[in-house]
This record gives C-alpha cells, structure tokens and sequence, in this order.
C-alpha cells in the first residue's frame, strides 16, 4: 500500500457516522462505493466488518449468530466471523477502529489483522498499534491478542467466570476485557461499550459509536 493510512482513495478516516447512507443492500453488498461483495478484497477500499453506530441491533448473541453474521447496513451489523476468517487469510490486511468517545472522533490502527479458523475459536492475530485514542501494552485492543473468541454459549476465555455472560457481550475476551465493543449498548458500566486506554484498572472510556474497517495491504 502506498502512502500513509488516512489519503487516497482508500481513506478510511472521517466522521464515524458519515457512510451510513452509503451502506445499502443485503450485508455484503458492499462499503461506502464499493459496487462488488465486501468479500471480494477490493485493494485500497476500506471495507466494514461490524458497525455499531445506531443501537438498533442487539449483540448479546450466540456462537452460531457471531459465525454467520447479523444484521443489514446501514443498521448495525457483525459482518459474520467466518466471512471475516475467510476474507483475512487470503490477503495481508490492516485494521482501523473509529469511536465516539465523548462527542470526539478517536481511532485506533493495527498494522495487521486477522482471524484464525474456527476449530481455532477464531482467534486473533493483531500488528501493532497507533491512534488517537490511547492504548498501552496491554490496554485496548492489544490486549486480546491472540485470544480466541468467546460468546455467552461457547466460553474460551482464560478464567473460571463466562466472560461473555459476566460482561453482557461477545469478544476475544482473556481475564476478561480491556476492550469490549460489543458490551451493552449506551451504558456507562463494566458491561458497556469500554475501552481501556492504560494497562491498570481507572483507564476506561465509553464508546457511544464504534466502526472497525480492515483494508487489504
């Protein structure tokens, strides 16, 4: 990929609400202008795996859902986390986290992004972090790496507890979260749409709107 993330066609920057209205037709019909299936690694084109920018679609959901994907753009969707296997392992791509965090506009970028397969509990593989939006070592979510993914049925985290269950979502989660996007919605709590900026416990921000793109490389 040539020239930084954010200029050129495939600029995946800008306010986190304004594709919504570009995001029409059946889940994989495509990001922004894209004319083709999300699936078909479209090169410079950012393409969404999940959005939630509205709060209309619950994602307190099972295994078997998070696998094949729910929702409709311009609603709130999960991409599916078989199509998002499928679509990382054939070609190297990045990832860009948007979140609205108190009224800003904060990201958060990974050089590389991938899922495992799933008798690998689709596990992530993530690259190293920039951003706006503040992440440590072991904070944010760089702290799930790889760590498998976890829903309230099928429980892969690294404690006793049910990660998924205790935290009302579904995620990478390990003991259990530094990060957990799809917690409960417009909730200021442990359960809710958090982040954790610093390693130690009181580093926390709330997101209100979150997209994640991948862009092949």
């Amino acid at each position: 990929m040539s020239g930084p993330i954010l200029s050129g066609a495939g600029d995946m920057s800008g306010p986190i609400l304004s594709r919504a209205e570009d995001m029409s037709g059946p889940i994989r019909s495509g990001a922004g202008d894209m004319s083709g299936p999300i699936l078909s690694g479209a090169g410079d084109i950012p393409e969404f795996t999940p959005r939630r920018t509205k709060g209309d679609e619950n994602f307190y959901r099972t295994w078997d859902e998070y696998k094949h994907g729910f929702g409709v753009p311009p609603a709130d969707f999960w991409l599916g986390n078989e199509a998002i296997h499928q679509l990382t392992n054939k070609h190297v791509y990045e990832l860009r986290i948007d979140m609205r965090i108190d009224g800003k506009d904060l990201f958060a970028h990974y050089t590389t992004f991938k899922i495992e397969n799933e008798s690998d509990n689709y596990r992530l593989r993530l690259g190293h972090y920039s951003g706006t939006v503040g992440e440590q070592s072991e904070s944010g979510l760089s702290y799930h790496k790889d760590a498998p993914f976890s829903t309230y049925d099928k429980d892969n985290d690294e404690v006793s507890v049910n990660c998924a269950k205790f935290r009302h979502g579904a995620w990478w989660y390990k003991r259990c979260y530094h990060c957990n996007l799809n917690g409960v919605w417009a909730v200021k709590k442990s359960r809710g749409m958090k982040w954790y900026t610093r390693n130690e416990w009181g580093g926390g921000v709330w997101a209100s709107a979150t997209e994640m793109k991948i862009r092949r490389i």
